[in-house]
């Protein structure tokens, strides 16, 4: 309960402390103290010049508030700089470094000082800081927009220990770092900073040499247009503007300039006889890789299912690029102006934080969009996944009923589109589960069918393939689903580390696990690598984790949950989980 000498004010908290601090201290007491109480003593007085009031210190931390995100981001640079300056007469090893979190929120202020959420979220967003620099919450990101010359790393979201919610976190850096620092820095996912992907489908090229067949070319290229036109989160050139281009034998990277497109769809067509040999291609217009390719050998009575075909798979090849861009746009939007897309990405958003409340908040998106738009697919699909993993994690009341409604929703799915790769995949995970495991791989064999550069279907595949004994083509696949999607999400490592554990080379799984943004879903992987490492120490710390996001976690019960194929498989699974004390 707030006191009557209290108020709430909204305030942007900078947290700070000293990476290495207790290191420092055992090897140089007097020193590391007289200098971080230099560098503490410098601080507050940059706090005070960005308008700043400081709290308090504590040893090796500070604490500072501001009513402005802008000044409280522009002091913690400054002390920053203030802090090279004085570390450029030590030798490396004695340099005081900080690292520093801001967050923007609601503050409990009495006299001098401040409680609450914002303070407890500050301090673990400085946790994630690199050392020396300066991570901050998508509520500061907001608040800043372009009022600084600064960049913004996104990290993904994390999960802090006591609070309900997820934030999206920033590492921040000036605009004028080098361009050598730049050239290190991977490329945005293509469209990020377009509100949709742009795709121009040249006119097919007639190889024939038979000019009979330029209606045909001509034909095919408009009804891919068509097609095309249909995916509703795509901006594709029209057919007079594209058809300026017939003939021509102009760069593509220059035909994209001029258009202003993310991507094009280019090809050929030669004939013998009654016979057609049609290429087509997607290319980043921006790299100039390709991005998929196919050939067909077919009569002219095909030719409709080949315009189909090459409009899915383009589209389908696209989906993990728009998604990118699409979320983006989705999270910023108000939720009741959004297309059924538009709500599957934000469940997307929640469900892979793999909590019980994101499960059910993502479920809710998820009706939203299959109440928007009862044909679309893919929303059956994401709901039928919600369900399953209700039962996995026991937070169903009724398991064996959620598991049940999940194979009706994905059947759905697949009814209402037959061609659609997702729902042939989200088949596969239910069967999975159900433990019938050839029902499983034989939908994820549909689905890679239907899509085979769909990074997603991929992975799960990979998944599957890892509970059916076979996790050296396991890794084979979910490497291929990364190198198709560079920027994945976690849960492509999660997958990657469990087949690299049941082929016992624990140390790459360790490694791998290690690489996701939030490794919370990977504990139990890591505990068990550790486990058969007899690395005990490092597996119970991991095993205290899986307590911690799973207090009902029960060894005979997650054992029962595993659908391995082979028995033992399964035992060496859950011996690794024993070591790490799990019971």
């Amino acid at each position: 309960m707030v006191s009557s000498a209290s108020t709430r004010r909204l305030a942007a908290v900078l947290m700070a402390d000293v990476e290495g601090y207790s290191r420092f201290m055992g090897r140089w007491e007097e020193q590391t103290h007289r200098a971080v109480q230099r560098a503490i003593s410098a601080a507050s007085e940059i706090v005070k010049k960005f308008e700043g009031h400081f709290v308090s210190h504590a040893g090796d931390s500070l604490l500072a508030r501001f009513d402005s995100a802008i000044n409280a981001v522009r002091c913690a640079l400054a002390f920053q700089d203030s802090l090279v300056s004085s570390n450029a007469a030590l030798p490396e090893g004695q340099r005081i470094v900080f690292r520093m979190g801001i967050h923007l929120g609601d503050v409990i202020e009495e006299g001098h000082d401040i409680f609450g959420d914002c303070v407890n979220i500050a301090a673990r967003v400085q946790r994630e800081a690199k050392p020396g620099g300066l991570c901050i919450t998508r509520s500061v990101h907001d608040a800043i927009g372009q009022q600084i010359p600064l960049k913004f790393e996104s990290i993904g979201q994390r999960l802090f220990k006591n609070i309900d919610r997820p934030f999206e976190l920033f590492h921040v850096r000036r605009a004028d770092e080098s361009a050598a620092a730049k050239r290190k820095e991977p490329m945005p996912v293509n469209g990020t900073h377009k509100r949709v992907p742009r795709i121009v489908v040249l006119p097919l090229t007639n190889l024939s040499g038979d000019s009979h067949r330029e209606f045909f070319s001509d034909g095919f290229t408009e009804d891919v247009i068509t097609n095309l036109s249909r995916f509703h989160d795509l901006a594709v050139i029209a057919r007079n503007s594209a058809f300026v281009y017939k003939g021509k034998s102009i760069p593509v990277a220059e035909i994209a300039s001029a258009l202003d497109v993310d991507y094009a769809v280019e090809g050929s067509l030669r004939s013998g006889g009654k016979r057609m040999r049609i290429t087509a291609m997607l290319v980043d217009a921006h790299s100039g890789n390709q991005v998929w390719a196919d050939r067909y050998d077919i009569g002219e009575e095909d030719v409709f299912e080949v315009q189909d075909d090459v409009a899915r798979k383009v589209t389908q090849a696209l989906a993990v690029r728009i998604e990118g861009a699409e979320r983006v746009r989705a999270l910023r939007t108000d939720p009741s102006t959004l297309r059924a897309y538009g709500l599957l990405l934000r469940g997307h958003e929640q469900f892979y934080l793999y909590t019980k409340p994101a499960n059910s908040h993502a479920r809710s998106f998820y009706k939203r969009a299959s109440d928007l738009d009862p044909s679309f697919a893919r929303a059956w699909a994401a709901l039928s996944k919600t369900h399953n993993v209700d039962w996995r994690y026991q937070w169903s009341k009724h398991p064996n009923a959620s598991l049940d409604h999940a194979l009706e929703l994905a059947r759905t799915a697949v009814s209402l589109d037959e061609l659609d790769a997702r729902g042939h995949s989200e088949l596969g995970f239910t069967y999975l589960y159900r433990k019938q495991n050839a029902l499983s791989l034989a939908e994820y064999k549909r689905a890679r069918e239907l899509n085979p550069n769909d990074a997603d279907v991929l992975a799960e595949m990979g998944d599957a393939l890892i509970y059916d004994g076979k996790p050296d083509e396991s890794v084979d696949l979910i490497q291929k689903a990364m190198t198709l999607n560079p920027f994945h999400p976690d849960w492509y490592c999660w997958y990657l580390g469990g087949a690299l554990h049941q082929l016992h080379r624990y140390e790459e799984s360790i490694e791998v696990i290690r690489k996701m943004r939030d490794p919370t879903q990977g504990c139990r992987i890591l505990a068990a690598n550790f486990g058969h490492l007899d690395r005990i120490e490092e597996a119970r710390e991991q095993a205290a984790i899986v307590l911690e996001i799973q207090p009902n976690f029960s060894l005979d019960y997650w054992a029962t949950t595993q659908p391995f194929r082979r028995k033992e498989d399964l035992e060496h699974y859950m011996e690794g989980l024993r070591r790490a004390g799990l019971r």
